[in-house]
């Protein structure tokens, strides 16, 4: 039996973790990526236990805990998904879509992937020079937490895609797919 997610990370020690970032403007499929990885790990790690964060309204987050199954309920409400999932190659893996830099969502998943302490994170942020919200949040963690430190492994930009919605899910799955085998996964 494995442990339940919040005491996962004792048994793990010190860790440094990888994180891949999934960059681009407004509507170039950051999200539409990001869910694609979902897919992707959970097609591949159908196993795994999945922790999926739905928030109901702005005051509260429906957490369930899943062994094994399909989650269909995520892609059609909320747009945005928080996912932890566990035992992808005996891995801790966060996964948030959420990247415009006027939501705080985006750090504060940082911050339940890192107190959790997942091996790997994938994210969304939308490009915006004068914020850089991963590459900050990683100083100021790093700085905050000596033994449970974080890098920017790779960032992925994306380019808007023109063409039929179709046209752009291939596009995205192609994406993922990279993203996914160079996480090694």
């Amino acid at each position: 039996m494995l442990p339940p997610f919040g005491g996962w990370h004792f048994l793990r020690g010190n860790i440094m973790g990888d994180i891949y970032v999934v960059k681009g403007p407004r509507s170039c499929g950051k999200t539409s990526t990001i869910k694609e990885i979902f897919r992707i790990l959970n097609k591949k790690y159908p196993n795994c236990i999945k922790e999926v964060y739905l928030p109901l309204n702005a005051r509260a987050c429906w957490k369930i805990k899943q062994y094994g199954a399909m989650i269909k309920m995520i892609f059609s409400e909320p747009k945005d998904i928080r996912i932890e999932m566990q035992n992808v190659k005996s891995l801790l893996v966060g996964i948030e879509s959420q990247g415009d830099p006027e939501y705080e969502r985006l750090i504060k998943s940082l911050e339940i992937f890192s107190s959790n302490k997942c091996d790997i994170i994938f994210c969304a942020e939308r490009i915006d020079p004068n914020r850089e919200i991963v590459a900050n949040w990683v100083k100021s963690h790093n700085k905050r937490n000596p033994h449970n430190k974080y890098k920017i492994k790779k960032i992925f930009t994306l380019q808007k895609v023109v063409g039929t919605k179709e046209q752009r899910d291939i596009v995205n799955h192609k994406n993922a797919q990279v993203i996914v085998k160079a996480a090694g996964l």
